[in-house]
């Protein structure tokens, strides 16, 4: 990792306030968003989810998933199970339920084919 990624790296967990060296964290993502879960001593597990500004792809801004419309939501679900991510990943992601996502990927896949087929 070069030094420029690693203080980028350093600064965007500065940001969302999480400590590297005392708090314990998981970074999940893919196509553009990420979900950062970390937790300190009291246990109590904390979210930030963010997305690389399309503007300034090394800039990462709040992702609000809840905003998406319905298409785009079961768009991004398949194309994040497509990457491999599992359900339960992509709920964090999505900041919805298991069953939800596990619709979500089922339309989104029906609405590509339909895509693919026009």
């Amino acid at each position: 990792m070069s030094e420029a990624e690693n203080n980028s790296l350093g600064e965007m967990f500065k940001a969302i306030g999480v400590n590297p060296c005392t708090d314990d964290y998981k970074v999940i993502g893919g196509c553009g968003v990420v979900v950062i879960l970390f937790s300190r001593g009291n246990h109590l597990v904390l979210s930030k989810r963010l997305k690389f500004d399309t503007g300034d792809p090394g800039t990462l801004v709040p992702f609000e998933p809840l905003k998406l419309k319905l298409d785009e939501r079961q768009a991004l679900a398949y194309r994040l199970h497509s990457n491999n991510l599992k359900i339960n990943e992509i709920a964090m992601i999505l900041g919805v339920g298991s069953s939800t996502v596990s619709n979500d990927v089922r339309l989104g896949r029906d609405a590509s084919l339909k895509t693919l087929d026009a």
